[in-house]
């Protein structure tokens, strides 16, 4: 909503008193060719930062309008000056979340906060902005949401409080909705921010909540703690939990998340045997391995993550193992993007081994006599090779986050051969690389004394001192609770839904982790993408559609992670792209790598070179097709 003009207008300072057609001059577009015939132009010549009465407050001009918005993301604080713009679209450069510029609403997630938006006036050729100062203070902006009403009995019961519940609950309200939302979880928290976990082990819940609870009594959302949900009866609308209650239901969104595989191997049930899924799991495994010896069973980002917040000053030895589960192949970068990542992290280090063209990897291991060293197996485009069974205990995966990343057979071998004398050779600790048979290293056991585990003993022999092992091979969606059901689950244990969110249940929603829908991208298959903004954009459709909108969902997958203070950016969904498209220098760690799969950029990673990876976002949110013609024409040198 655009505030009062009768508010005292304030002149803007940093554009030096210019007069409007300067303004509007210096914020156009330089030209409207773009990268390519069809790529979108650059936008940073229509977007600048100003200062109104001390505070930034970000101009934009869309053809002969100018509006001014709050200038940061609400999500992470990314000057939005650097984001991307288009048909009244403002992407946020970090993160992908998108704004209208009309109302500074939110268009696409991760965020639950919208942009204030501040009326502009032109007087005496000169601009001016009218804001209430508690407005420029802030550059978020929550939504109106309608009153609880006793008189309506309709009740949404949401399973689940994560960021899929809670976009689900916040929708529902600002939509007019008027009944009763209760959230049920089997946490013992309010909703937080989960990724932020592997990110920071000692944060506190209340740091990382999303809504204090002051914020959900005042627009009458329930939160159930510590209630788990055990079965539904899908034909009385009734939800059974395990301490015995039942509660009854209008609609229902499912919403329950999914939790860690479990290491299957002798001493998988030792003390000490961890997996990252709550505050208290960060706060325990962060206190065990303080000077300890520490493995990390896989190499997905949970895994790489995690080993990075591991600080030099709190471990001991450090080792890795590069497991996978397979659960969620081909959502994710590469294994180039992959190899360059996991040498950012804390002991990786590229060697060859006497003078053979394949790369290895080495560890310094406190017993056994010294480095140990493991050559790449063989497997698909390696002579001789064959891959571990993926119905065996522990799957493996010989590239760091194939199983989300996926590969194609030969060149994923070759990028990461490749890559072996480019990676940086400076950072110290102990990560160990190494393959069993089957081109994966599966922990064969884990020996203990008496009731902790002391050590991983590896399928090729390998022992690896342990006081402390992170289990991290992929993740099974909680949906136990409706098998046997009419709800249909595919092949995974993931709820299949439409569009629209609605599963094969009449008045069930499903949404986040827990669901299965069409990937536009994958030309309509179905598929489980775990990712942030994909569970919020999940809650927020089954909303509309608990409210009967008919809204189907719309969204690009957007994916993001840090590590050694570097961000990885990931858009699309690259399964099955045959050839990639390199564009900087992985050497240089600023590099676009575009996934390409029948002539057509399906997906975009990139190091360093923002707003790109919004930029072909936005694109394919728009339903453009980028040619891997058109990738190929993107000068090396574009940035802002």
């Amino acid at each position: 909503m655009l505030l009062s003009p009768a508010l005292p207008l304030i002149p803007i300072r940093g554009l030096g008193g210019l007069p409007l057609w300067e303004i509007i001059q210096g914020l156009q577009l330089l030209g409207e060719t773009g990268f390519g015939p069809r790529l979108p132009c650059p936008p940073w010549h229509r977007m600048r930062e100003v200062e109104v009465a001390g505070r930034p407050v970000l101009l934009v001009r869309e053809h002969l309008r100018i509006r001014a918005l709050g200038s940061r993301c609400p999500h992470g604080g990314a000057p939005l000056c650097k984001g991307y713009l288009a048909r009244g679209r403002l992407r946020c450069p970090w993160h992908g979340a998108c704004f209208s510029t009309e109302t500074g609403d939110i268009e696409e997630y991760p965020t639950l906060d919208c942009l204030p938006v501040f009326h502009v006036a032109v007087k005496e050729g000169q601009v001016y902005v009218s804001a209430q100062m508690k407005d420029l203070e802030s550059s978020r902006r929550v939504k109106p949401m309608a009153k609880r009403c006793q008189l309506n009995p309709q009740i949404a019961l949401l399973l689940g409080a994560g960021p899929a519940a809670l976009t689900c609950a916040e929708t529902l309200r600002q939509g007019g909705f008027t009944g009763r939302i209760i959230m049920a979880t089997w946490e013992n928290h309010l909703p937080y921010d989960r990724t932020k976990l592997s990110k920071e082990l000692g944060a506190t819940a209340e740091s990382i909540y999303l809504r204090s609870q002051s914020f959900l009594d005042a627009h009458n959302i329930e939160v159930w703690k510590q209630r788990e949900v055990v079965s539904l009866d899908l034909t009385g609308k009734m939800a059974h939990f395990q301490d015995g209650t039942c509660q009854a239901y209008d609609n229902l969104l499912i919403a329950t998340g999914s939790s860690p595989q479990q290491l299957r191997c002798p001493g998988s049930s030792l003390e000490n045997v961890c997996t990252l899924l709550t505050p208290e799991d960060a706060h325990r495994i962060l206190d065990l391995a303080v000077g300890k010896s520490v493995v990390i069973v896989g190499a997905s980002f949970t895994g790489m993550v995690a080993l990075d917040s591991f600080s030099p000053q709190r471990r001991g030895q450090l080792s890795t193992l590069p497991l996978q589960a397979g659960r969620t192949r081909g959502y994710l970068p590469s294994p180039q993007l992959f190899a360059w990542a996991f040498s950012q992290l804390p002991g990786f280090l590229p060697c060859r081994d006497g003078g053979s063209s394949q790369p290895c990897w080495q560890s310094s291991l406190p017993s056994g006599g010294g480095k140990r060293r493991a050559a790449l197996p063989a497997g698909p485009g390696r002579p001789g090779g064959h891959r571990g069974h993926e119905d065996a205990p522990i799957p493996g995966s010989s590239v760091p986050s194939e199983g989300q990343c996926g590969r194609t057979a030969g060149q994923g071998w070759e990028g990461l051969g490749a890559l072996a004398h480019l990676l940086p050779q400076r950072l110290a600790g102990q990560v160990y690389w190494g393959w069993g048979a089957g081109g994966s290293a599966a922990a064969a056991s884990l020996p203990s004394f008496p009731s902790q585990v002391t050590s991983v003993l590896l399928s090729n022999g390998s022992v690896l001192p342990a006081d402390l092992v992170v289990v991290g091979i992929g993740v099974t969606p909680n949906s136990n609770f409706v098998q046997g059901s009419s709800i249909r689950l595919d092949h995974e244990g993931a709820i299949l839904v439409d569009l629209f969110m609605q599963t094969s249940a009449p008045s069930v929603f499903a949404a986040g982790d827990v669901a299965s829908f069409p990937v536009a991208l994958l030309d309509g298959k179905t598929a489980a993408i775990r990712h942030w903004q994909i569970a919020q954009a999940h809650g927020h459709v089954a909303a509309l559609n608990m409210l009967q909108k008919q809204e189907p969902l719309h969204t690009v997958p957007f994916f993001w992670t840090r590590l050694q203070s570097k961000s990885i950016r990931y858009a699309g969904c690259g399964t099955g792209y045959t050839e990639t498209v390199l564009k900087g220098d992985l050497d240089q760690e600023r590099f676009l790598l575009f996934y390409v799969r029948d002539g057509s950029v399906t997906a975009v990673a990139s190091l360093n070179f923002d707003p790109l990876v919004v930029l072909v976002a936005e694109t394919l949110y728009s339903g453009k097709s980028i040619s891997k013609q058109e990738a190929e024409f993107l000068p090396e040198t574009t940035s802002p």
